[in-house]
């Protein structure tokens, strides 16, 4: 299954949930689609790995320009963080204003 086109109809589920899924490279387009499947107020969760973010409250802030609010942020795991979103509004129409998001490779320590 593509997850930037899921086969659910529009408003259909209450979570979506992304841990260690945003590995491709068409984070937006992941997104968006997170937010056609979402009903409104519906909850999105995302858990990744910390080594992939350059700035988790600029990452927060585009997630918000596609129609979600941040309703809380953990980062007191050494690893992860856990950021849970809520949908607000669809996203902008205009595909210029739309962020391009992007996370890093993940980063492995050797044991």
């Amino acid at each position: 299954c593509d997850m930037a086109h899921t086969p659910l109809p529009r408003e259909a589920v209450d979570v979506v949930v992304y841990c260690l899924a945003l590995m491709g490279t068409e984070l937006t387009q992941y997104l968006l689609e997170a937010n056609r499947v979402l009903k409104n107020g519906g909850q999105l969760l995302i858990a990744e790995v910390e080594s992939r973010f350059d700035n988790v409250d600029n990452f927060v802030k585009e997630v918000e320009k596609l129609g979600f609010k941040l309703k809380s942020l953990d980062k007191q795991h050494t690893v992860f963080f856990f950021l849970h979103f809520v949908k607000t509004k669809d996203p902008p129409v205009k595909k210029q204003k739309l962020p391009a998001l992007q996370l890093k490779p993940c980063l492995y320590k050797k044991r």
